[in-house]
């Protein structure tokens, strides 16, 4: 119900009561309690109701509840700013790579802080280059530290996807290498290049 909730926003208010009732509910899974709180933002956007959930989720050691409160965080945007020292806090520990960055430059807008960590991230881990090309697309002329790389990516005839052996069907990351190609010439548009 509250994933559902969290894309229809306002318009699904008359919802609210079953929401708060099930943001109050401490019996809930952790993972519920970040998808209610979601639910509860999108319905209010009560920025102060959410804070804790997030940074309880924040300091968990279980990759989906960090995860998961790292994309609340972010969605949150400037208003989310409160929660920059939790994100500084978990980008300095390493272990969530770019999620932490990318949460704190769009609760920040401080691009200098998560910049290091996406160059070196955008090396470590070419699979999550189309979630990093599209940050920094986001961060606009800002990003102007990360066009070599770009400049590199687009150059490249390998994708980023092909780096390892996989399986399954591959064609599913064809949408995924579009989206990072298209993500990384708007850095260098945003950049002033063509």
């Amino acid at each position: 119900m509250c994933r559902a909730l969290s894309h229809y926003g306002p318009e699904a208010a008359e919802a609210l009561p079953a929401v708060r009732r099930t943001a109050e509910d401490d019996t809930l899974r952790d993972e519920d309690r970040i998808l209610a709180a979601r639910a509860l933002w999108a319905l209010t956007g009560d920025t102060e109701a959410v804070l804790p959930v997030i940074r309880e989720n924040l300091r968990s050691d279980r990759w989906l509840r960090w995860q998961s409160a790292l994309r609340l965080a972010g969605a949150l945007g400037r208003s989310g700013a409160a929660l920059a020292p939790d994100l500084r806090a978990t980008t300095a520990e390493g272990h969530t790579g770019f999620h932490a960055a990318a949460a704190l430059w769009q609760v920040t807008g401080a691009s200098a802080e998560a910049l290091p960590v996406l160059l070196e991230q955008w090396r470590a881990t070419p699979t999550r280059r189309p979630d990093m090309a599209a940050c920094l697309a986001e961060m606009g002329p800002a990003a102007a530290p990360s066009l070599s790389p770009i400049r590199t990516e687009l150059a490249s005839p390998r994708r980023h996807s092909n780096d390892r052996p996989r399986r399954g069907n591959i064609r599913c990351d064809v949408a995924s290498d579009e989206a990072l190609l298209s993500d990384c010439r708007r850095v260098l548009s945003a950049c002033g290049e063509r």
